[in-house]
Formats: structure tokens, C-alpha cells, sequence
């Protein structure tokens, strides 16, 4: 399970000179030992071998300002079920979390780093980018969490708490929920199996204000399978921004409903959707005072 180009140690504790000033053999005694370094500046944790054993229970990454880093895209599994990120300010990158990941410390960053279970965004303005590959359930609770050139295998949910959410350039194989107001939902690739819906919403009635979805492409998984595009239900009370939605990559495709909207003031301008001659574009069924084009501007 070693590296055995790197029998330096396990897990190496460098500092901001990239000094190595400590080493550890399990996670939880490098958190132990990064907190006594405090007064050599640690800033970076290098594991150099996958952490996968039975005695690697509990894992929690807790110390702040430190960059945990796998040095041959080493895999991190906790017995118990759940990796966790507490610490703030913190990154991880190039690991495979082989488990679900769960984010409770506040302006973390998970950077090329794959996980297999689910993903849980407790904490507060963490950022999740560059080619990570999310194969569970990804939920996001906590506010100004931001998604940006991943790719999502599975549902994501955006919940009632979780304000100020950015979903930006992934790619998305699963339904988006909305139940928050004032998401932004721009330029992702939604890409879906046959039937799906790319994005929706759920909550009360008039339970969201606002919210934004732009710049994103559709298309089934399978050229020729049908899906619905955007469905959004009874939540909105005010202005939803529908801009420049793309429904004509694969012309195949059937479109069930392009876009759907119960609720709410929608402005729906530069969309294409084309359907094969079949099913809905747009379907209004309640809300008021929707515009679809602009003036001066048929699209």
C-alpha cells in the first residue's frame, strides 16, 4: 500500500518554505502533529500512500490553512462511512475520496479530487472545482458554495439554506433541484438519460423569490432519447431569468417539455429548442407578467 519512492514517511508535514518540518503515519495523529508545528508555519500535508485500512476510522481533516495534498492520487476511505472536512480555509487536491465527503468547516477548496459516495456542503463559501468528479448525491446546505468545472454523476439538490449557491461550467448527468432563493445556474452541460428532467425545483409555494439560469446546454445521453429541460414548479414569487438555454445540441432528441415554468415573473429570451416535432417548448401554467423574447428581439 507504501509508495515506495517516497519512504521518507506516510504523510509529510511541510511548511510555507516547502520544508519538511514533521511527519506522521495515520491521519489522525498528522492532525495532532500539525497543531504542534503551529509556531513553523505547516501549510501543506502530502499523504504518500492510500488510506484505506480498518484503523483509518473517523477521518476528520481538521486543521486550518493547510493544503492536504495526495501525491500520486492516493485514495482516502473511512471505515465509518464519511470522510470529513472541518478545518477552514483548507484545500484538497489530486485525492480520490473513495467514500462520501462531508464539508463542515467554511472557504475550503476541493481541487482535482474525485469522490465516489456522496458530497454534503455544510460550511460556508466552499468551492468545488477543476475536473472532480462527484459520483453520489451532491447536496449543498451551507451559503455561497460555488461548483464550478466538475462533473456530476448523480442528483444535486440545493437546499432552503444554502443561499447565495453558484453552479458554474460543470458537467450534470442528474436532475438539479432548486429550493433556494437566488441561485445561479450558468453555462453547464446538462446531459441526461432517457425521461430526465435537468433542472427543477421543490418547496412551499411562493418559498423562492428568484432565480437565475443561463448559458447551459441540454441533451439526452443517448442520441435520440427524450428529456424534459427546465421544469419549475409553485415556489417562485418573483423574477426568473431564463436566458439563452440551448436545447438544440443533438437535434434527435425528443424534448418532452423544454421549459416549464408554474410560478413566478419569467423572462425567457435567446433559447433554442428544437424537439424533433415533438412534445412542448414552453409551457406556461401559472405565474404572471412572464415576457418570452425582448423587445426589438424575437429570440
Amino acid at each position: 500500500d507504501m509508495d515506495k519512492n517516497n519512504l521518507d514517511g506516510v504523510i509529510v508535514i511541510k511548511n510555507n518554505l516547502d520544508a519538511v518540518i514533521g511527519y506522521a503515519t495515520t491521519l489522525s495523529e498528522a492532525m495532532t502533529t500539525i497543531a504542534s508545528l503551529a509556531g513553523q508555519n505547516p501549510t501543506t500535508v502530502e499523504f504518500k500512500r492510500n488510506f484505506t485500512h480498518t484503523r483509518e476510522a473517523d477521518i476528520d481533516l481538521s486543521q486550518d490553512g493547510i493544503t492536504y495534498v495526495c501525491t500520486n492520487s492516493q485514495t482516502l476511505t473511512d471505515t465509518n462511512g464519511t470522510v470529513i472536512l472541518s478545518a477552514d480555509n483548507s484545500t484538497i487536491k489530486d485525492c480520490t475520496i473513495n467514500d462520501n465527503l462531508q464539508i463542515t468547516g467554511n472557504s475550503n477548496t476541493i481541487n482535482n479530487t474525485d469522490v465516489t459516495g456522496t458530497l454534503t456542503l455544510d460550511g460556508n463559501s466552499n468551492t468545488v472545482n477543476t475536473t472532480s468528479i462527484i459520483t453520489g448525491v451532491t447536496t449543498l446546505n451551507g451559503t455561497g458554495n460555488t461548483l464550478t468545472s466538475i462533473t456530476l454523476e448523480n442528483i444535486l439538490n440545493i437546499a432552503a439554506t444554502a443561499t447565495s449557491t453558484t453552479i458554474s461550467s460543470n458537467t450534470i448527468k442528474a436532475t438539479l433541484d432548486i429550493a433556494v432563493t437566488g441561485a445561479s445556474i450558468t453555462g453547464n452541460a446538462f446531459i441526461l438519460t432517457d425521461t430526465d428532467t435537468g433542472i427543477t425545483s421543490s418547496g412551499g409555494a411562493a418559498s423562492i423569490a428568484t432565480t437565475s439560469i443561463t448559458n447551459n446546454t441540454f441533451k439526452a445521453n443517448v442520441l435520440g432519447e427524450s428529456y424534459t429541460g427546465i421544469d419549475l414548479g409553485n415556489q417562485f414569487s418573483g423574477a426568473i431569468t431564463l436566458t439563452n438555454n440551448d436545447m438544440s445540441t443533438a437535434t434527435a432528441d425528443v424534448i418532452l417539455t423544454g421549459i416549464k415554468v408554474a410560478s413566478g415573473t419569467a423572462t425567457i429570451t435567446n433559447s433554442e429548442i428544437d424537439s424533433n416535432e415533438t412534445g412542448v417548448g414552453i409551457h406556461l401554467t401559472g405565474g404572471a407578467t412572464h415576457r418570452i423574447g425582448s423587445t426589438g428581439n424575437p429570440n
